[in-house]
């Protein structure tokens, strides 16, 4: 219970940092002598470029699982080998 809402509480955070920095862009970027209908359009072509941009985390979570299923390949087939020295872990082509 206490997680979700500090999870919640958090993501509301992170939108309104994410506003304030959308209008301050917006702001830069519109120029002096801009309306407010000027500002309101570049904040709207800031927030829809950093929608396309961003990844869902059920496309992310998806992303993770092939990468780490294209690694396990490579290993199970000899082409790659992990080594870990000193909490570093290095991988070698083995062919």
């Amino acid at each position: 219970m206490h997680g979700s809402l500090l999870v919640n509480v958090l993501e509301r955070i992170a939108e309104g940092v994410m506003s304030a920095g959308d209008f301050f862009e917006a702001f830069l970027t519109a120029g002096y002598g801009a309306s407010v209908r000027g500002l309101e359009y570049q904040t709207s072509l800031i927030r829809r470029e950093r929608g396309r941009r961003s990844f869902t985390h059920e496309q992310e979570r998806l992303l993770r699982q092939r990468y780490h299923s294209f690694v396990y390949q490579l290993k199970r087939d000899g082409i790659i080998d992990e080594r870990s020295k000193a909490g570093t872990i290095y991988v070698h082509l083995t062919r």
